[in-house]
């Protein structure tokens, strides 16, 4: 069976976004709390001041919005508030990271994701105040699955502007790997990438994984061996490249093997 086949009659769909919800709770209040956001704004407020900007300077604002942020991760996180908790979060972090994407593009990663995930959870949680059970029930699943294949996207688009970057050499020389594992990479990484084999076999894994990814994602019972060879994957790059994207893989738990 495939994912479009449950689309909408993913089993225990709300139960499961709950975990999501705990995790984006978790994730939220972690970035919240790192330095890249702690101090992107004052290092950067006064491009704000410059003709043609369009967000207006927060000011004194800026931390209390850090530190709102922070509170309702946690409450979102623990459960407290219900929807409108999560709907305050969504809000704010977004804001947040809009600042954080036009002052500080070097710092801020990819968190479309985070922003959707939320923002999913929002549109289910809301569900049952609107519609009969059986249709709330529905749209939860419709949002898992939705977050799902969002998963599946992100590591698509990432093999292909690998493709469009380097071609398949990125994958058969591993030239990419080796000037990244060199620049910012761990000593037992540069190790592994000084060997030609060894760095053609990690570009090899690494397109096969990213390009073969989304096909597993299509393929529910697929989903839990999708969640242990993402997370082995991402830890290995980590332990090699210093490169964790830890604010995607730490949702695979709640989206691929919670039952």
């Amino acid at each position: 069976m495939m994912i479009w086949e449950l689309a909408f009659s993913q089993p225990d769909a709300m139960h499961r976004l709950e975990w999501v919800r705990m995790t984006l709770g978790g994730t939220i209040f972690v970035l919240s709390r790192m330095p890249p956001y702690g101090r992107f704004y004052t290092q950067n407020e006064a491009a704000l001041y410059r003709p043609g900007s369009w967000l207006p300077p927060l000011g004194r604002l800026q931390p209390l919005l850090l530190t709102g942020v922070s509170i309702l991760a946690l409450l979102v996180a623990v459960g407290l508030g219900g929807l409108g908790t999560a709907v305050a979060l969504l809000l704010a972090f977004g804001l947040l990271d809009r600042y954080l994407a036009s002052l500080s593009p070097r710092l801020w990663n990819n968190l479309f994701h985070v922003h959707l995930f939320l923002l999913g959870y929002c549109i289910a949680r809301a569900a049952p105040l609107l519609a009969p059970p059986a249709q709330a029930e529905r749209l939860a699943s419709f949002m898992l699955t939705a977050m799902q294949l969002q998963v599946g996207l992100v590591y698509l688009l990432a093999g292909i502007s690998k493709l469009r970057v380097g071609g398949l050499e990125w994958f058969t020389q591993g030239r990419t790997l080796l000037a990244s594992t060199l620049f910012r990479g761990t000593a037992l990484g540069r190790r592994v990438v000084a060997v030609p084999a060894a760095r053609r076999a990690m570009g090899l894994a690494s397109g096969a994984f990213e390009l073969g990814a989304p096909a597993l994602v299509l393929w529910p019972a697929m989903h839990p061996w999708l969640a242990v060879m993402a997370i082995s994957f991402h830890l290995g790059v980590l332990l090699l490249m210093r490169i964790s994207f830890w604010h995607l893989w730490v949702f695979f738990p709640a989206l691929f093997i919670t039952p």
